[in-house]
């Protein structure tokens, strides 16, 4: 493969020498036929600016990440035809910015299996509350093994026609723990936060078995419990017999 890459910097000197550090670097690396021994792609680009902040980000962060909080971060990532043993993206690219507001994960898309997944995502720095909203229409029968096994057991249930299959939108928001460096018990600390609310539809479907020409689930997810409320479906009615 080739490996291209451009940094530029901006530099604000004062001090020695020993404190010369820039304002502002940018950069943009990309490499085509990319390969590794998990994944490849026909090209993957990687780019991003980082910029010196007027002030600190008001957030407490674990000794490892101190020096972000003088700095706001943008990063731009896009990949082409990437294949690996358990997924395969014709496309896919994602926008991540770090700054005052917090964290920030917008753009997210890609088209895979025929269909097309997109998500935005955000963390914010005085609440800490993780935020995040997801729309896709691909056929997920075709990352269940990515899952696990339990949910791809649990997809099982389900058939459509892989050229029309199931629609999914919701919107998701959870309360993180603060940023200690330790690793959370995101059972006892994160779960009982976690917000979900969504709908999924769907067309010529089936459950284990029962066939139905249209289906629209509102699904939510509170205190632990999943709930779906209000779900309709509509099934093929044939009458047999003279017609007079």
């Amino acid at each position: 493969g080739e490996l291209l890459a451009d940094v530029t910097a901006d530099h604000a000197f004062a001090g020695p020498p020993t404190h010369w550090i820039p304002s502002a670097l940018s950069w943009s690396i990309r490499a085509d036929q990319a390969a590794s021994r998990w994944a490849g792609a026909s090209a993957a680009t990687v780019s991003g600016t980082v910029r010196r902040l007027g002030r600190p980000v008001a957030v407490v962060l674990p000794a490892q990440l101190a020096l972000l909080k003088d700095w706001s971060v943008e990063l731009g990532l896009a990949v082409t035809n990437v294949v690996s043993p358990e997924l395969e993206l014709a496309e896919a690219g994602a926008a991540i910015t770090w700054g005052e507001a917090g964290l920030g994960i917008s753009g997210v898309r890609a088209r895979l299996y025929g269909g097309r997944l997109a998500a935005d995502a955000s963390v914010g720095a005085a609440d800490l509350v993780a935020r995040a909203k997801v729309r896709s229409d691909f056929d997920l029968h075709r990352i269940g093994p990515l899952l696990g096994p339990a949910t791809d057991k649990w997809l099982a249930n389900y058939g459509w026609q892989p050229e029309r299959p199931v629609e999914l939108e919701a919107e998701a928001s959870a309360t993180l723990p603060a940023w200690t460096g330790q690793m959370p018990d995101w059972k006892a600390d994160v779960l009982p936060t976690l917000r979900i609310a969504g709908i999924a539809r769907a067309t010529n479907f089936s459950y284990r078995g029962v066939t139905g020409t249209m289906a629209v689930a509102p699904f939510a997810h509170t205190n632990g419990v999943w709930a779906v409320v209000g779900a309709t479906a509509t099934r093929p009615c044939w009458v047999t017999g003279p017609v007079v």
